[in-house]
C-alpha cells in the first residue's frame, strides 16, 4: 500500500487540475461571446482570465516503476509438477465451461431455462444434463443456508421450472455427462433469473368448488348441476404457455365426459364442438368436437396432463397434449385478436364431489 502513495497522489492532483481547466474554459467562452463595446472592463475581465490561466501547476511526476514496489517470487521447476498432479487428484482445470445455461424465458408462475454447450465435443454420443435450483440469488451473498436441488435430469435441453414465487430471484446451475456415465462434469456459472408474470388461477364466480394457494388448486365440494363448468381466471396472455394440470384427488368413478380442455369460449354446452380441445378421464383427445386417433394413458389420482402451446399466428395456436410420456400435437384456430390477451381459457368439467386439481 505505501507504494501506491505517489500514484494515489498524482492521481487527486490531476483531477484537481482537470476541474480547474474546465472552469477557466466556461470563463473564456463567456469572454469570447461578450461585446467590447457594451462591456467597458472587459479588459480589466481579460487580465484577469490570463492570470488564472497561468496560475495552472504543472502535473505532478509520476514516480518511475524503480520507485513502486512489485513481489519477485522463484519457485523451483519440480514444484509446478507438484502443484499440477495435486490439482488434478481433486479436478480438472477447463478452459471453456462444458455447458452453462443460456436464458431463460418467463411463464406464468415458472421459467422455460435453457442450456448450451459453448464447445461441441468432437465424440459424438448422447448427452444426460441435470439441472439444480436454488431459491434467490446466490451470487448476493445474501443468501443464507441455500441448497441447490435437482429440478431435472435427461437428454433435453430446456426445462419449465414452476410453482415460483412472483418477482423473487432464482438461482440455476447444469451439469452434463455421456449418457451411461457415473459422474458428471463440472458445473456450469450460477445463472439468476426470475418472472414476473403472475400464476394460472381458477375463476371464483363458480360456487360448487373451493379454492386454495392462491386459486391454483379447485376442489369440487358439491355435485350442484348448474356449476359443472369451472374456467380459468383470466385470459391466457399472447405468449407460448406450458400448463401442468395435477389430479390430486378422484372420486372412485366418473363419466367419460368429464375431464380437462382449452376453449376459445366460456358459454359452451359441453366441450365436444368447435372451438374447444378436451381431454376425458379416458386419455381421449376432441379436437372442435371430433376424437382424435391418438389416445392418451388414463388419467386418475396422481396422474398429470401438459398443455403446451406455442404461437403460430393471430388465429392459430400449436397446442401439444402430453401425459405418461406420450403426446399429441394439433393445430388450433382461434378467432383473430390483437391485444396482451388470447381468446382462450383452460377450463373443466366434474359433475360430483371429489375432484381435486392443480393448475401451473
Amino acid at each position: 500500500m505505501r507504494s501506491l502513495a505517489p500514484l494515489q497522489r498524482a492521481r487527486k492532483q490531476i483531477e484537481k487540475e482537470l476541474s480547474a481547466t474546465d472552469a477557466v474554459y466556461s470563463e473564456g467562452r463567456l469572454l469570447c461571446d461578450s461585446e467590447s463595446d457594451q462591456d467597458t472592463s472587459i479588459t480589466e475581465k481579460v487580465r484577469q482570465f490570463c492570470s488564472k490561466a497561468s496560475d495552472f501547476e504543472s502535473l505532478p511526476e509520476v514516480p518511475s516503476s524503480s520507485d513502486v514496489g512489485t513481489i519477485v517470487a522463484t519457485f523451483d521447476a519440480s514444484l509446478v509438477a507438484r502443484i499440477s498432479t495435486g490439482i488434478l487428484h481433486y479436478g480438472c482445470i477447463s478452459t471453456v465451461c462444458p455447458v452453462l445455461v443460456s436464458h431463460a424465458e418467463q411463464l406464468p408462475g415458472a421459467l422455460r431455462v435453457h442450456w448450451i454447450e459453448p464447445e461441441e465435443d468432437s465424440i459424438v454420443d448422447e448427452k444426460e444434463y441435470c439441472l439444480q435450483h436454488a431459491l434467490g440469488n446466490v451470487l448476493d451473498g445474501k443468501v443464507e443456508d441455500w441448497q441447490f436441488h435437482d429440478v431435472f435430469h435427461g437428454l433435453e435441453t430446456c426445462t419449465v421450472v414452476r410453482g415460483l414465487p412472483l418477482g423473487h430471484a432464482q438461482s440455476f446451475r447444469v451439469a452434463k455427462r455421456s449418457l451411461g456415465a457415473k459422474s458428471y462434469s463440472s458445473w456450469s456459472p450460477i445463472f439468476v433469473s426470475l418472472t414476473t408474470i403472475p400464476h394460472y388461477r381458477w375463476d371464483t364466480k363458480n360456487h360448487a368448488y373451493q379454492l386454495t394457494d392462491e386459486g391454483r388448486i379447485a376442489t369440487r365440494t358439491c355435485a350442484d348441476a348448474s356449476s359443472l363448468f369451472l374456467f380459468s381466471r383470466e385470459l391466457l396472455l399472447r405468449m407460448n404457455h406450458s400448463l401442468v394440470f395435477k389430479f390430486l384427488e378422484t372420486p372412485e368413478v366418473w363419466d367419460d365426459d368429464e375431464g380437462l380442455a382449452l376453449v376459445v369460449a366460456c358459454k359452451l354446452d359441453n366441450f365436444l364442438q368447435p372451438g374447444a380441445i378436451f381431454v376425458n378421464m379416458e386419455g381421449e383427445i376432441f379436437v372442435d368436437g371430433r376424437q382424435t386417433t391418438t389416445q392418451l394413458p388414463a388419467l386418475s389420482k396422481g396422474s398429470e396432463l401438459l398443455l403446451d402451446l406455442d404461437m403460430v399466428s393471430d388465429h392459430k395456436v400449436r397446442v401439444t397434449v402430453a401425459s405418461y410420456e406420450k403426446q399429441a400435437t394439433y393445430d388450433f384456430a382461434i378467432p383473430q385478436s390483437k391485444g396482451p390477451q388470447l381468446p382462450l381459457r383452460f377450463a373443466a368439467f366434474f359433475k360430483g364431489k371429489g375432484w381435486k386439481i392443480l393448475v401451473e
